[in-house]
């Protein structure tokens, strides 16, 4: 069964929560199991005047195979907090995996989302030599999805 962790931050919206919890949601079809998780546990303030309380914390993140930060906003302006960075280089650490959504910065300036995959380089005898990492541009599904939010909220 793979640990699936879905870190809900300050600002987060329902579609960018849902989508990973639905996905990886433990059914006998799926080998997952799903703990959504903040910095800690209890309630965290979302987007669109909604809150999620949270069972756990960044602990959570200690024996994930797997973590999602769904819809980190303003990651260029809004720094992500101390305690988060430090529990995703200790996952990192363990692992050796991660993929989360990230802001990246064209030479103009503008920002725009991206998908990064990090992924360890090992042979069998002396283990990680080093990581790649490889990122994609979403900006066209980041637009789809705040289309389809759009219309989920008006007639």
């Amino acid at each position: 069964m793979r640990r699936v962790a879905v870190v809900v931050l300050e600002g987060a919206k329902p579609l960018d929560v849902g989508i990973p919890a639905q996905v990886f949601t433990t059914r006998p079809s799926m080998p997952y199991s799903v703990r959504v998780c903040g910095v800690r546990a209890g309630l965290v303030s979302g987007a669109d005047g909604l809150s999620y309380h949270v069972d756990q914390g960044l602990e959570a993140l200690e024996d994930a195979d797997l973590i999602f930060i769904p819809g980190y906003l303003q990651p260029d302006t809004h720094p992500a907090p101390r305690a988060l960075l430090d529990a995703l280089r200790a996952a990192l650490g363990d692992s050796g995996h991660w993929q989360g959504e990230i802001s990246c910065r064209q030479r103009s300036g503008a920002s725009f989302p991206a998908w990064l995959n990090i992924n360890p380089i090992a042979d069998h005898d002396t283990g990680v030599q080093g990581y790649v990492a490889v990122f994609s541009d979403i900006s066209s599904l980041k637009r789809l999805q705040d289309a389809l939010e759009h219309l989920a909220h008006h007639d």
